[in-house]
């Protein structure tokens, strides 16, 4: 199980991306924005709640095999109704299209076979 530092210092990893220079000029250039966004995180991981909150993670994790597996089977998994495959399966992956090597063009061969899908479920 991660610690709480090590998921706060993973999730701003992942908002990098988010906060970065649109300008070709500035490439790779924090924004402001990402500032405000790291003083949430320290605020966050420094408050007592949520170091109790983590406690009891951690408390479930000495408990349990899996402290995530149980919750993510019923509440993400079994629990939730929306469409499961794009959404919940972890597994499902698409296969690099070698044809379509542009975001717009994948998205544009992934609509139609969608569409083909639909047609077909749909008589």
């Amino acid at each position: 199980m991660p610690t709480l530092d090590e998921t706060a210092t993973r999730y701003l990893k992942s908002l990098e991306p988010y906060h970065s220079s649109p300008s070709p000029f500035a490439p790779n250039t924090l924004l402001p924005s990402f500032a405000r966004s790291q003083a949430a995180v320290a605020a966050f991981v420094e408050s007592p709640l949520v170091r109790t909150l983590q406690s009891r993670l951690e408390a479930r994790a000495q408990a349990e095999p899996s402290w995530l597996a149980k919750w993510w089977d019923e509440t993400a998994y079994f629990g939730w109704r929306g469409p499961v495959v794009p959404g919940v399966n972890y597994f499902y992956s698409h296969k690099d299209d070698k044809s379509r090597r542009t975001g717009p063009k994948r998205a544009a061969g992934l609509v139609r076979a969608l569409m083909y899908f639909r047609q077909m479920t749909e008589s």
